[in-house]
């Protein structure tokens, strides 16, 4: 239990006085038919929490812990963590939080967390806050979505570029808390709050990974609402997603159309993914198209291109002229092959294949 004040040094109060005081108090909330009435949790939450100081509700939850068929509750150690927050007392917070896993046997539960939260909001100690996420760990716990919703309404209020830190790190990273962060991100536009775009496209590409394709496209197009500046990599992750389904021919003409309006010009990424997508659908010529366009729009061919186009060609798609020309172009460009040598297995490959084919069809 934490060390206070004596309260014989307390104005107006003797430890004697204030005892009985409390009793007092006691009952004339306690309804019993007994002459010794057993207080209720609720009933000594509202005592400690009528306390005019951080001692004297110190001293009440102390005082309960005495009484007989007494025994403290989350409810009480939660009204206790109120009032020390309110007098900014997180030294004392954090020996309540230790010791209750002793005392009352189980672990802070989720609502004094959101206390804790609530109370370092209102003393503005937004920094802090964050670290209640690690606190949360420290008795074998994961943070909960209500947590995480209580921190993210204090760092939006105390400091925005805080909001963004927090919700880049501890909402990003895997499918696991995917529904976490399309929460919070609904909580943001709500809130009048845009997280930057890195992180938003962290979520776009979380959400393509599993098929979402189209809730990433509402996402996309709600972020442009709001006037943020949504970047190529944003958009090539949707494309991406869409390739992945199959749906080459209407995402390119889609980025074309919106993507190029709202000045958002495809890069050599862009068109490496269209192509791989294109070949991936059996989409040769297409894919062709593309490596030509490329070309119009000034946009340079990298080794990505090549080696994309070559092992389909040559590989799979049994247009090993086609693949040679590519090789020819990849040659004669500045960087070349860059000493990997992926394209010349593809078109060996290719070339052992026809070979193989060829004797078949010749033995009969």
């Amino acid at each position: 239990m934490p060390q206070i004040s004596n309260l014989s040094t307390l104005p107006f109060f003797s430890s004697s006085t204030y005892q009985r005081f409390i009793f007092q108090s006691l009952q004339s909330k306690c309804i019993s038919s007994s002459s010794s009435p057993v207080p209720s949790q609720q009933h000594i939450s509202h005592l400690i929490l009528d306390q005019k100081s951080f001692s004297q509700a110190l001293e009440t939850f102390k005082w309960a812990s005495k009484l007989p068929n007494f025994t403290h509750s989350q409810s009480t150690y939660r009204a206790l963590i109120h009032k020390l927050c309110g007098f900014r007392r997180f030294d004392i917070v954090q020996e309540l939080l230790h010791e209750m896993p002793n005392t009352i046997g189980v672990p802070p539960d989720e609502d004094i967390f959101i206390t804790i939260v609530r109370g370092l909001g209102r003393a503005h100690m937004a920094k802090r806050v964050i670290k209640v996420v690690d606190l949360v760990t420290q008795f074998g716990k994961k943070p909960s979505l209500k947590i995480f919703n209580s921190i993210l309404d204090v760092l939006v209020k105390e400091d925005i570029d805080l909001a963004r830190n927090f919700y880049r790190k501890k909402m990003m990273g895997s499918e696991e808390n995917l529904v976490q962060a399309l929460v919070l991100l609904e909580k943001c536009f709500n809130l009048g709050f845009v997280p930057d775009v890195v992180t938003v496209t962290k979520v776009l590409e979380v959400l393509c990974n599993v098929g979402r394709v189209t809730e990433a496209v509402d996402i996309l197009e709600r972020l442009e609402s709001k006037g943020s500046v949504v970047d190529v990599v944003a958009h090539n992750t949707l494309i991406k997603g869409f390739c992945r389904l199959g749906k080459v021919k209407s995402w390119a003409s889609l980025f074309e159309g919106d993507g190029e309006r709202k000045g958002c010009l495809p890069n050599v990424d862009t068109y490496n993914i269209l192509i791989s997508g294109c070949c991936e659908s059996e989409m040769l010529d297409l894919a062709l198209d593309l490596f030509n366009e490329m070309k119009t729009d000034g946009i340079n061919w990298n080794f990505v291109t090549y080696d994309t186009l070559i092992k389909r060609f040559v590989c799979s798609g049994g247009r090993v002229e086609d693949g040679f020309k590519i090789l020819e172009i990849m040659e004669d460009s500045k960087e070349g092959s860059g000493g990997r040598l992926s394209p010349y297995d593809s078109v060996l490959y290719g070339l052992c294949i026809r070979r193989i084919s060829w004797m078949k069809h010749s033995h009969f």
